[in-house]
């Protein structure tokens, strides 16, 4: 995936092959509700970049994308989604 600004339009990004591995093995992909993501404000487009293509390239949603570590409010929304989504698996 190309990506980048005027800044640095050549920019590319590449998709950690650990993460990658793990989704490919296993049927792992399978049991994955989601993704969620961490990123950088300041880099616009480019903003939680990995994790959106993860989501395209697996047909996840993306649940979720917080700045840098996130904050107490971050890790309580998160934790609200992720309970929500396994309360409704637990429901089918």
């Amino acid at each position: 995936m190309i990506g980048g600004s005027r800044f640095t339009p050549t920019l590319t990004e590449i998709l950690t092959t650990p993460m990658h591995d793990y989704l490919e093995s296993y049927d792992n992909v399978k049991r994955c509700a989601g993704i969620i993501g961490s990123g950088n404000l300041t880099l616009g487009k480019m903003y939680v970049i990995t994790a959106k293509i993860y989501a395209k390239e697996y047909g996840l949603p993306l649940l979720a994308a917080f700045e840098s570590r996130g904050t107490t409010r971050d890790i309580e929304r998160i934790y609200k989604i992720l309970t929500d989504k396994a309360n409704e698996n637990t429901l089918m």
